[in-house]
């Protein structure tokens, strides 16, 4: 579970940093990332480091996650700037 978590964090970053529709990519695999690392952090019968590798995953995945949701908070903040100068 912790890998995978992961996998999806970095993902979520690297989505992060494409154009367009990256922006709703990020938020998606953050989130996933998120949920899946506290699924494995939470798992006490693993090792340490497995529950560590779910820890990081719910870090990197937060900062995919809020990477994302600036991207989107710009992107609306442009458009209504454009559309009361058209106005």
């Amino acid at each position: 579970m912790a890998p995978t978590a992961m996998s999806l964090a970095v993902a979520g970053l690297i989505a992060a940093m494409l154009p367009s529709l990256g922006l709703f990519l990020a938020m998606a695999l953050g989130l996933a990332a998120v949920g899946t690392g506290t699924v494995a952090y939470q798992r006490r019968h693993d090792r340490g480091s497995r529950r560590l590798w779910g820890a990081a995953a719910i870090v990197v995945g937060g900062v995919a996650l809020t990477l994302g949701v600036v991207r989107y908070s710009l992107t609306l903040a442009a458009v209504s700037a454009v559309e009361s100068w058209l106005s």
